[in-house]
């Protein structure tokens, strides 16, 4: 089916559960809309056939290149659902002409560009940087100052002059470091998605150089706490107290001159040049290669030592399992042996080959089987290869298209090797 039919089919079941006066009874419906005086009630009979008919409508967006927040189609949609309503026997009929009409007017909606002041946490920044074309900036009269001028427009609170405007946000956020994004959408709730995902990108690439890194977004900051536990031996018949503070962050990282030519020595322009390249002109490793990195911010920012273990193999996976299929665990343990110790000798490899085995028998377990203790040796360890991975394959993203060419031509997998060892 065509997306006008699959369309026309939901819309057909939910106009003809929808009813243009005032819900009586609250519980039978799952929403209703006021608009211009006039009414619809939504009765719970419609609630599959109209989330599928946004669906529909997402996809044919993205089709045409949009990027529209799901509130922005919500409102899209029950406008369209109340002009049929209230003229219903005119225009059901002639359906197809008006579902053509709403598709054009999702084709001719424009993209606007919104520049965002994004809050980010524990970081301490000796110099201002830039990760593509995202800026991390101290916020002060200069920057904000600089950053009007450049793109010339406000970012103020009303009038407030540039001082008041900086010291609301550094109060309100609980800090002076943020970062200056620009993207475009054609609304400002998708525009605002759109700009903290690309912050939480510029952070993951950042932890990639840091051992713990606390940084996060605003959003996912949480508060020092103190926390109280009592406790009794039942077997002495002794009690006490257990006193901690939890969400303690320490080590806060400090970036500067040197720590940006660290970055810049392991990789960071090489990852620049990828955020730079559209989706469609990047090969598959490259793809890959960004998608471990997510993976692997996710999983250093991530509290509980189980779910970090598992995100370190999701970003193993995405760039040594490109291919995916059966055996993974002794395939990736195999290339990543090959790879990260090529130069070890043999008993080493094998070590490392039957450790890398062991973890992701934990892995599967925690998926499969419930196991949620994980030693935090193994956690630290796992980190520390999956950050040795990616930063050790960036530069043959350069000169190679896929993991197995690079296998094949610089890291051959002696199969001999491992071949007494049970996995």
């Amino acid at each position: 089916m065509t997306l006008i039919e699959d369309f026309r089919k939901e819309i057909t079941n939910i106009i003809k559960n929808l009813h243009t006066n005032i819900c009586e009874n609250v519980g039978d419906y799952f929403k209703q809309i006021f608009s211009g005086g006039k009414i619809l009630c939504f009765s719970l009979e419609v609630v599959r056939p109209y989330y599928r008919a946004k669906e529909i409508l997402r996809k044919k967006a993205e089709n045409i290149g949009k990027l529209i927040s799901d509130r922005q189609l919500e409102k899209i949609l029950d406008d369209f659902l109340l002009e049929l309503k209230y003229d219903e026997k005119r225009k059901l009929p002639e359906i197809d002409k008006h579902i053509v009409r709403l598709f054009d007017f999702l084709r001719t909606m424009k993209m606007e560009r919104y520049l965002f002041l994004i809050p980010i946490m524990n970081i301490t920044l000796k110099q201002n940087m830039s990760i593509g074309n995202i800026s991390l900036v101290n916020l002060t009269e200069d920057t904000l100052g600089a950053v009007e001028s450049q793109y010339s427009t406000k970012l103020r609170f009303k009038n407030d002059p540039l001082s008041k405007t900086i010291e609301k946000l550094v109060k309100t956020n609980n800090t002076s470091i943020y970062a200056v994004i620009i993207v475009k959408a054609n609304d400002k709730r998708k525009a605002t998605e759109l700009a903290i995902q690309r912050a939480n990108i510029c952070l993951n690439i950042l932890r990639l150089y840091f051992g713990s890194p606390p940084f996060v977004l605003r959003n996912e900051f949480r508060s020092k706490l103190n926390m109280a536990i009592t406790y009794s031996n039942l077997d002495k018949k002794a009690f006490g107290e257990e006193i901690s503070v939890v969400n303690l962050n320490v080590n806060i990282p400090e970036i500067g001159p040197e720590e940006i030519k660290f970055m810049e020595k392991y990789g960071l322009k090489i990852i620049e040049k990828l955020l730079a390249k559209s989706g469609n002109k990047l090969t598959q490793f490259e793809k890959s290669i960004l998608t471990a990195i997510m993976w692997f911010g996710d999983a250093v920012k991530e509290s509980q030592r189980s779910m970090q273990l598992v995100k370190c193999f999701v970003a193993l996976e995405s760039v040594l399992l490109p291919d995916g299929g059966m055996a993974k665990k002794v395939r990736l343990s195999k290339r990543f042996t090959s790879i990260i110790y090529a130069e070890a000798p043999d008993l080493i490899k094998k070590r490392v080959y039957s450790k890398i085995c062991q973890l992701y028998n934990l892995r599967n377990n925690i998926i499969h089987g419930g196991e949620t203790y994980v030693y935090e040796e193994d956690v630290s360890q796992l980190i520390l290869w999956t950050r040795m991975t990616i930063q050790f394959l960036l530069p043959y993203t350069e000169s190679y298209e896929n993991i197995l060419e690079l296998i094949k031509e610089k890291f051959p997998i002696n199969e001999q090797l491992y071949s007494d060892i049970r996995c």
